[in-house]
């Protein structure tokens, strides 16, 4: 685990040392890419990564998608709210510490 703060563009780069010359593909909703440039280093981030916006409740996007919005939000992960995601990604977040409190 990281010490401190975990931004997006730490783990954005650590994934791309592991898949070098792979595009990443980094899928945030709406309301999280309407605050973007708020982000940690976001200019970089912006240069290493293709974003996928996905609509959120109360956060309409400008753009249509054939993937199903689904109410969930990092909140209800971090808060191991039981229904926010299937239960095989559920586990796969405990099991990689993924949105564990520093």
């Amino acid at each position: 685990l990281r010490e401190g703060p975990s931004y997006t563009i730490d783990t954005v780069e650590a994934v791309a040392q592991s898949y070098i010359g792979d595009t990443i593909v980094l899928v945030v909703g709406t309301d999280a890419y309407e605050k973007i440039d708020q982000w940690h280093r976001a200019e970089e981030l912006k240069k290493l990564v293709e974003f996928v916006v996905i609509d959120r409740p109360d956060f309409p996007g400008n753009h249509n998608t054939n993937v199903d919005a689904i109410a969930v939000s990092a909140t209800d992960i971090r808060a191991h709210k039981s229904d926010a995601v299937p239960a095989a990604v559920a586990a796969y977040i405990k099991e990689h510490n993924l949105y564990a409190s520093k």
